[in-house]
């Protein structure tokens, strides 16, 4: 959770509204609920990002997916 945190509050600071699920479920619950938010993208963080500090964005209208560090992910949506 700290690492997701860290990135919300990256993120925020950024001036881009973002929040991160509260409960560590399984993936498809966690999309369900982005979709039902109408959430425009996803950040997807799992044990390999966190070592590599490369997350993956994804764009939850068409479905595609770039790797990208937090950096890139702010300049992308801003």
């Amino acid at each position: 959770h700290r690492y997701g945190y860290n990135i919300v509050k990256k993120l925020r600071q950024a001036n881009i509204a973002s929040d991160m699920y509260p409960e560590p479920v399984k993936m498809k619950k966690q999309m369900k609920y982005a979709n039902a938010k109408a959430v425009p993208y996803v950040i997807v963080i799992g044990s390999q990002e966190m070592e590599t500090g490369i997350v993956t964005l994804k764009d939850m209208e068409s479905g595609n997916q770039q790797t990208l560090d937090v950096d890139g992910v702010i300049d992308f949506l801003k």
